[in-house]
C-alpha cells in the first residue's frame, strides 16, 4: 500500500520483523527482539535502522568533527560505517586495517588480517564491522566489534578474484558478486557464518557489482559494465529469490549508488559522463518517478557520487573534477521532486588527488572519508557535518 507521512511518500510492504525473511529460511538466533510494524521498537544510537522506517539514530544527538589522518588511505564507495558513536575505516595500505576516529580522534588501528586485492565493502551490524575481500585464494568475510576488538574467524564464502558487496538485512548478512555472467548471493548470521550455500539469483550482461542495499522486500543490486556504460538494477525478492531486473534513467555514466530512505529505493550514478539523474523506486522496482536531473556544483558536475537519505531528503555526495576538488551536498526533495541548494563540504587545494567519497550517515549528520595528496606524503580526511 501507499502511505503518506509528515509530507513523504512511501511504499509499504507488510511484513514480519522488517522483513526478516532469507533464501535460507533461517534467521539469526543472536538477533534482538523482533520488529513488527507496529511501531513498538524505539530507535537507538546504534548505527542501524531499529524501527523499520528507513531512517537511521533519528533523535540522536550529532557532533561536529573534521580530522586529518596522516599516512592512511581508504577505498571509495562503502569503505566507512557509522556505528552511532564512532567512524570505522577499512583501509588497505598494509593489508586490512580497521581506523576508528570518535569525536574527532584517532583511536588505535585494528589489523584485520588477509591480503586484500579488490575494492573492499564493509557493513554494519549493530555491534560489529563486516568486511568482504579477496584475494588470490578466496573471497572472505570478517567480523570486528569496535567496542571489545574482539576479531570473528575469517570465513572463505565464494571464489577468488570477483569482487563482492556486503550489506546487512536486519537479521542477517548478505554478500553478493558477480562471474561469468551471472549473479550470485549468500547469506551469512551475524557472526559472518554462511546460512546456506551460494545461489546464482539471475543472469546479467554488466560486468560490475557497484552497490548492494537491503529492504524489509528485497536485495537491491546495482550493477554496471564501464566498458559499455550501461547499467542495471536487480530487485530480489527476499522471500522467493525471484529477480525483477530494472533499468533505471539516471543518464550516462559507469557505476550506480543505491540508498533507501523513507520514500522509497534513491539510485544515482557514481561515475557520471556529465550531467546525471536521481530516480526513486518502490520496494519491488516499480519506478517512483522518472529520473530527476541532478544539479551542477560551482565547478561543473559531481564526480564520485554517493547517496544518504534522511528525513531531511535524499543526499548526493560528491565533488568536482579539475585542480581543485570542492566535495558538495546536495538534497533531493521527493515529494516535490525538487532540489534545495549546494553545499560545500570542503575543498582540497591546487594539485590534490582525491578518492571517491566513502560516505557513511544517520539521520541528522553526513560523514565523509576520502584520501587525498597534495603537498607532502599521502592524508585522509574525516569529516561529520550536522544537519
Amino acid at each position: 500500500m501507499i502511505v503518506r507521512a509528515n509530507g513523504w511518500v512511501a511504499a509499504v510492504v507488510v511484513v514480519a520483523a522488517c522483513g526478516r525473511f532469507g533464501f535460507s529460511g533461517r534467521t539469526d538466533a543472536t538477533e534482538v527482539s523482533d520488529v513488527s510494524d507496529d511501531g513498538a521498537n524505539v530507535e537507538a544510537c546504534n548505527g542501524i535502522d531499529d524501527d523499520s522506517d528507513a531512517l537511521v539514530d533519528e533523535g540522536c544527538p550529532c557532533v561536529p568533527f573534521e580530522v586529518t589522518l596522516d599516512g592512511r588511505s581508504v577505498r571509495g564507495g562503502d569503505g566507512a560505517v557509522w556505528t552511532g558513536a564512532e567512524v570505522v575505516i577499512v583501509s588497505a595500505d598494509a593489508g586490512l586495517d580497521a581506523i576508528r576516529v570518535r569525536d574527532g580522534v584517532m583511536l588505535p588501528a585494528v589489523d584485520l588480517g588477509g591480503a586484500q586485492f579488490s575494492p573492499n565493502s564493509v557493513a554494519w551490524t549493530g555491534t560489529a564491522v563486516a568486511v568482504v575481500w579477496q584475494d588470490m585464494t578466496n573471497l572472505a568475510v570478517r567480523t570486528y566489534t569496535p567496542e571489545t576488538g574482539a576479531l570473528g574467524p575469517t570465513t572463505p564464502i565464494g571464489p577468488a578474484q570477483v569482487a563482492a558487496r556486503i550489506a546487512w538485512a536486519n537479521d542477517r548478512l548478505i554478500v553478493a558478486w558477480v562471474s561469468a555472467g551471472a549473479v550470485f548471493i549468500r547469506e551469512l548470521d551475524r557472526g559472518g557464518a554462511p546460512l546456506g550455500p551460494a545461489r546464482m539469483v539471475t543472469t546479467t550482461t554488466q560486468t560490475n557489482l557497484d552497490a548492494i542495499i537491503a529492504t524489509s522486500r528485497s536485495y537491491v543490486l546495482g550493477l554496471s559494465s564501464p566498458a559499455s556504460g550501461t547499467y542495471a538494477i536487480a530487485f530480489i525478492d527476499r522471500q522467493t529469490g525471484v529477480p525483477t531486473m530494472v533499468a533505471p534513467d539516471l543518464g550516462a555514466g559507469r557505476s550506480i549508488r543505491l540508498r533507501e530512505g523513507p520514500a522509497g529505493v534513491a539510485a544515482t550514478l557514481g561515475s557520471p559522463d556529465g550531467a546525471f539523474k536521481l530516480q526513486l523506486f518502490a520496494p519491488d522496482g516499480t519506478p517512483l518517478d522518472a529520473g530527476v536531473p541532478v544539479p551542477a556544483g560551482p565547478g561543473g558536475p559531481f564526480m564520485g557520487d554517493a547517496l544518504l537519505a534522511s528525513s531531511h531528503g535524499i543526499h548526493v555526495v560528491g565533488f568536482t573534477p579539475g585542480a581543485v576538488h570542492d566535495v558538495m551536498t546536495v538534497s533531493f526533495d521527493p515529494t516535490t521532486l525538487s532540489w534545495g541548494p549546494v553545499t560545500v563540504l570542503t575543498n582540497f587545494s591546487s594539485g590534490a588527488i582525491g578518492s571517491l567519497p566513502s560516505s557513511f550517515g544517520s539521520e541528522g549528520r553526513i560523514g565523509l572519508a576520502e584520501f587525498y595528496s597534495s603537498v607532502g606524503p599521502l592524508k585522509n580526511l574525516v569529516k561529520h557535518v550536522c544537519l
